[in-house]
């Protein structure tokens, strides 16, 4: 690892990208939600990208672009001007870089009054003179709000982090984060609460799971540019975070990597899902080429191990197997051939009985276990499992 400066790497000093602030000045400016009013630029030399959520920005809107060292570089946060020049397109030199914090972002070309140093900058909507500059540190006030925003750069992974906070930085409410790929590796200086993709909590769709009571959310958070080696080939890292409803509390668990224990690489993190009492999060891995891998972190603790090969997996949530997991595998028959049979198992990955096959009535047997209720068959499933077998607790 080495440790990133504005100026560039410790010890050779080589000049390198620059982790900034790039405020706009808008004419008639008013009251806008701060996710219109704030962006992130990729610049070089006199020209760059910038990509923001406002799709409104018309040609020649002049730009404030403010340099905001990361933490501990003993750097002064600098000032240089510029205006957006057109419309641009994700091939454009430094698009594909650059994260403005939303799915929607827009991009624009830029060019700049004077040149500046190589790097990625944040973009806000608002006059040169509301933006104040104290040594490393950068605030800015969004008119007519008085209310000042401060302004953070941080490094994980082969990235930058760029943040934005109502009053002072990692106590004031979070109203921005953006990245910027830098494709090399950097010491990590991010809080976790810097590292969270949005300033909003993920709706329900991929990648996320709830818990039953709603009060917690589960995500995962890309790590562009950081891969595993998996038996697949190199797939994403990826990193497991999990919040409260609101937003607010939010931390990592899980980085993809080598398993605790020196076990088996993980990577391309999924479909996390809470145990009954959110005690715990089971999600899946990529592993071999037929299967994925379950693991499961204690949320206490931070503490991870492998639980079983499997493709998907749910938690019972009631009745007498609430706790379990149903699972589907993929499995060989002795005499040739594979089959994917969904299967009851314990927490610790042991089987407890088949839950459904290819069957005609595969679907009912099913929604039988996700209500909670038991399916009729014959032979009969025990009425409950061995004694401990879907506990939640630490095992």
């Amino acid at each position: 690892m080495i440790l990133y400066s504005p100026r560039g790497f410790l010890p050779n000093r080589r000049m390198l990208p620059i982790a900034a602030l790039v405020a706009f000045a808008a004419p008639q400016a008013r009251a806008q939600d701060a996710a219109l009013r704030i962006g992130i630029a990729w610049l070089d030399s006199a020209t760059g990208c910038v990509a923001i959520s406002n799709a409104a920005l018309a040609a020649g809107t002049p730009l404030t672009f403010v340099r905001v060292p990361v933490s501990g570089m003993g750097e002064l946060a600098v000032a240089v001007t510029g205006e957006t020049f057109a419309a641009a397109a994700l091939t454009a030199p430094g698009c594909a870089s650059i994260h403005g914090g939303s799915p929607n972002d827009h991009l624009y070309t830029i060019r700049l009054a004077q040149g500046s140093g190589r790097g990625a900058y944040f973009a806000l909507l608002t006059p040169r003179q509301s933006v104040t500059l104290r040594g490393p540190s950068a605030t800015v006030r969004f008119p007519p709000d008085s209310s000042p925003v401060s302004l953070r750069t941080c490094t994980s992974g082969e990235g930058l982090h760029f943040t934005a906070w109502r009053g002072e930085p990692l106590k004031g409410p979070r109203i921005f984060h953006g990245y910027a790929s830098l494709s090399y590796d950097v010491e990590l200086s991010c809080d976790d609460a810097e590292m969270l993709p949005s300033g909003r909590v993920p709706s329900p769709g991929s990648a996320v799971g709830w818990s039953d009571d709603g009060d917690l959310i589960a995500f995962i958070r890309p790590t562009p540019g950081r891969m595993v080696l998996t038996a697949l080939g190199p797939e994403e890292a990826t990193e497991l975070w999990i919040a409260k409803a609101d937003g607010s509390q939010a931390r990592r668990l899980v980085v993809g990597g080598t398993a605790t224990g020196g076990g088996a690489p993980m990577a391309a993190l999924s479909d996390p899902v809470f145990s009954p009492d959110a005690t715990r999060l089971y999600f899946l891995s990529r592993a071999g080429v037929t299967s994925s891998a379950i693991h499961v972190v204690d949320i206490a603790t931070r503490q991870e191990r492998f639980v079983a090969l499997g493709n998907t997996v749910e938690v019972i949530s009631r009745g007498a197997y609430a706790g379990c997991l149903l699972v589907e595998q993929h499995r060989y028959r002795s005499e040739g051939g594979s089959y994917d049979w969904y299967w009851v198992l314990g927490t610790n990955g042991h089987e407890l009985t088949l839950a459904a096959s290819d069957a005609s009535d595969a679907e009912e047997r099913l929604s039988d276990w996700r209500r909670g209720d038991i399916p009729r068959t014959s032979p009969p499933i025990p009425s409950a499992p061995p004694a401990g077998a879907c506990r939640s607790g630490p095992q």
